[in-house]
């Protein structure tokens, strides 16, 4: 099986699963709900608010980023301070190998955002 499929496959199975878990408070003040944690992975859900910039932790880890719900966001990178519009819809994930900094992300919608951070241990 390649990488690929195997982070397609991945992204299929956590799919189903968040579907089963509540939705989180949207006037939540802290953007972070750790919601798994073993010696193999850790899941994380975030919350993005409108409006609000959020810096998602340094990529210790292999990482795969799983959109929740559709989004509409700002991403500044951390290196360049470069600026750029991201839209991803539910179901789209991005995969990212250890290292390096993660960039701020700005929620550009009128309704907040959640996504899910899996780190491979």
């Amino acid at each position: 099986m390649t990488n690929d499929s195997r982070r397609s496959l991945l992204a299929g199975a956590l799919s189903s699963l968040l579907a089963s878990l509540p939705a989180s408070a949207s006037t939540r003040q802290d953007p972070a709900i750790l919601r798994t944690d073993n010696d193999r992975l850790t899941l994380t859900e975030y919350t993005f608010q409108p409006g609000v910039t959020v810096k998602v932790k340094p990529r210790s880890t292999d990482q795969l980023i799983l959109f929740i719900d559709d989004c509409r966001y700002e991403r500044t990178d951390p290196a360049s301070g470069l600026k750029s519009l991201r839209i991803r819809k539910a179901g789209d994930f991005i995969w990212y190998d250890r290292g390096g900094d993660s960039a701020s992300v700005l929620n550009l919608g009128h309704t907040p955002f959640r996504l899910m951070l899996i780190e491979l241990k």
